[in-house]
């Protein structure tokens, strides 16, 4: 089995919210009058094993990345926490869901922080991966490692989420809706 952390300097070559939180802490540090601190890029990949659905592979990951967080180290992770649309194989002419974008939103959040409670309060990953796995969210493979890095008892908050359509930036038919959200993960105590 190889190693829970390996190096690829190539494989985050192209992802666009990496570099864009890169430029945002860059320009938040110049205004500053300060060198933005170091960060170290990690892509999670896998962290449940599709065979088996177990997910000790997050608590593998976990471990090794404990070793680089110490006091006053921020974790940061960027990625979609919902996707919905035709561009994503949803028929939102079949489906239940609301019609309009306040509805959805409403709809989209409620299950997201229910996602977040059961990774972070109840420790059922596989509940959680389920739920994001519903909002074809990038996250699903990256919570049950903030999880075990946070230990039980951990909490969240989720300080925005809204939708934006995508449908004319990919040139589709809407919906091609994608959730923006801004969440902070707090260790227990």
């Amino acid at each position: 089995m190889p190693p829970p952390v390996q190096e690829d300097r190539g494989i985050l070559g192209n992802e666009f919210s990496l570099d864009t939180f890169l430029a945002m802490y860059a320009y938040a540090a110049g205004r500053l009058g300060m060198d933005p601190p170091p960060v170290l890029p990690v892509y999670v990949g896998l962290a449940r094993d599709p065979d088996s659905g177990s997910f000790a592979v997050a608590g593998e990951l976990a471990r090794a990345l404990s070793d680089w967080l110490g006091s006053g180290t921020a974790l940061v992770t960027t990625g979609d926490v919902v996707h919905y649309g035709r561009p994503y194989g949803d028929d939102p002419a079949s489906d239940e869901l609301p019609r309009d974008v306040p509805g959805l939103t409403r709809h989209f959040r409620t299950l997201l922080v229910r996602a977040l409670e059961l990774a972070l309060g109840e420790r059922d990953y596989a509940g959680a991966y389920r739920v994001l796995g519903d909002l074809k969210s990038d996250q699903r493979h990256v919570l049950p490692v903030i999880a075990e890095l946070l230990g039980p008892g951990a909490g969240f908050r989720v300080h925005d989420f809204s939708l934006s359509d995508y449908a004319p930036i990919f040139r589709v038919a809407p919906p091609c809706l994608v959730a923006s959200t801004l969440i902070t993960y707090m260790p227990s105590g």
